[in-house]
């Protein structure tokens, strides 16, 4: 590639070049389109760009586009720009994707918070990952907690019953046969999780497990609402569905009146920005160690040292590179 004072008109010749050897001036590809598309950028979002893909921009050269051009990154400029803006995963035909948009990769940049579709990316990266498990597991997104709190809320001053509309969360699911329940919580700009165990004996009684990487969040209230979200479904099967499909079906309205409450004790954050990572963690973990099905005895696996807290930035780094690949691909698709 020579070398031209202006790349702008270098890059508008070789667009046009492009597409006169098509045999028609005003037909454009869309690799052209990007190439023009570059050329009104700002150059601030240009270095942006170069920092992005770790491009190496020789000093002696001023102009960060021709930068650009003259080390042989136009491929990977082209390939940024040809990003789509958004994708669904695992896909846009599941009722269950989750659209991600190219900037939330902001999020996990080092020393920042993840935002939810991000955290919801992963928990449902996760589902899929878990369902070659030998137990069995359901998983809420990171808006499930707020609105099981506001209908929790909402039943003591309403006569019809809120939780009629809350059901639609997971419908077609029978929540009670599942081993274990998974659920984020998001609230003071911090993350927690909590995750129900459902025996499969009647010796056995649910356990509630709240796991919180810094003590933040109020346990108390947290399994209150839990309780009651218990209690409401066992109630609504009891009337509406029976309980006869129920691992312990005879014993499931007792149990829900000895709903046993722990809080664990967890690896802890040593900053103010990891939470959303070790919630994850929790969940990554929790996945590939738990038995079947939960008993007391089991709780002795869990523990402050139940992994490096180092290991979030592990995580960050994967969870980036995750969704640059399924950009990729999903752009690759044009």
């Amino acid at each position: 590639m020579h070398l031209v004072e202006n790349p702008w008109v270098w890059a508008i010749h070789k667009t046009k070049e492009n597409s006169c050897k098509r045999g028609h001036k005003k037909v454009y590809t869309h690799q052209d389109s990007c190439l023009l598309k570059a050329l009104r950028l700002p150059l601030t979002q240009i270095l942006t760009f170069g920092k992005i893909w770790k491009a190496s921009l020789p000093k002696r050269l001023n102009n960060p586009l021709l930068s650009f051009y003259c080390t042989n990154n136009l491929f990977l400029f082209i390939s940024f720009l040809s990003m789509k803006e958004s994708i669904y995963y695992p896909s846009r035909d599941d009722p269950d994707s989750v659209e991600i948009c190219y900037k939330h990769i902001k999020c996990l940049d080092p020393q920042t918070p993840l935002t939810s579709p991000v955290m919801n990316f992963y928990i449902r990266y996760l589902h899929q990952q878990a369902s070659s498990s030998r137990a069995t597991f359901h998983f809420f997104n990171t808006f499930f907690y707020n609105k099981l709190r506001n209908v929790v809320s909402e039943q003591k001053n309403n006569k019809k019953n809120p939780f009629d509309k809350l059901r639609r969360w997971w419908k077609g699911v029978h929540l009670l046969q599942k081993a274990y329940i998974l659920i984020p919580v998001n609230d003071m700009f911090h993350w927690s999780l909590v995750i129900i165990c459902i025996p499969d004996k009647e010796e056995s009684q649910p356990i509630v497990l709240h796991l919180d990487s810094s003590g933040l969040h109020c346990s108390r209230s947290i399994f209150q609402n839990i309780t009651s979200f218990l209690k409401e479904e066992c109630c609504y099967l009891d009337h509406e569905a029976g309980l006869s499909d129920l691992p312990i079906s005879g014993y499931w309205k007792y149990l829900c009146d000895h709903i046993e409450e722990k809080v664990l004790e967890v690896p802890q954050q040593k900053n103010h920005y990891d939470c959303g990572l070790f919630v994850l963690l929790f969940m990554e973990r929790f996945i590939e160690e738990a038995p079947e099905r939960l008993q007391k005895k089991d709780l002795a696996v869990f523990g402050r040292h139940w992994f490096k807290p180092e290991e979030a930035s592990i995580l960050r780094s994967k969870i980036r590179k995750l969704l640059m690949e399924k950009f990729r691909n999903e752009s690759s698709k044009k």
